[in-house]
Order: C-alpha cells, then sequence, then structure tokens
C-alpha cells in the first residue's frame, strides 16, 4: 500500500507571490528570472486572488496580472 506524503513534502513554505496590480510585463520578468512556471497572485496582501500560468505572458503582454486573473 502507497503511503501518502505529508502536505510540507510537497509544498513551498513560503512561495514567491505578485500582487494583482503588478504589470504584465514586470511578472514575466519576475517569473523568468525565478524559473517560475506558475505563481500565485495576491489581493490585499495576503488574500490570494488566482494563480498566472507563464503561458499567460507572452512576450509584449500589456496590462497587469488583473486583467489575467479570474476568480
Amino acid at each position: 500500500m502507497k503511503r501518502i506524503p505529508h502536505i510540507s513534502a510537497l509544498m513551498t513554505a513560503f512561495p514567491w507571490h505578485l500582487d494583482i496590480d503588478t504589470p504584465a510585463q514586470e511578472a514575466r520578468r519576475f517569473m523568468q528570472d525565478h524559473e517560475l512556471h506558475h505563481l500565485p497572485v495576491t489581493s490585499g496582501g495576503s488574500e490570494v486572488a488566482g494563480i498566472v500560468d507563464a503561458t499567460q505572458l507572452p512576450n509584449g503582454a500589456s496590462g497587469s496580472l488583473r486583467e489575467l486573473v479570474h476568480p
């Protein structure tokens, strides 16, 4: 019987995140610099508004993460 791993073995304790008003190009650079494919987006400090995927941020993307993240 397989054992289910403890969540701490799978999750990052303090993940990177960006504010929902971060410009899309800044988010794209941040994700490239840190080799991230997915990134939590927060609103109001620590409330998670959603997750952005690197494929949502093509070169030349404009606006902020607010336009890309949907509850």
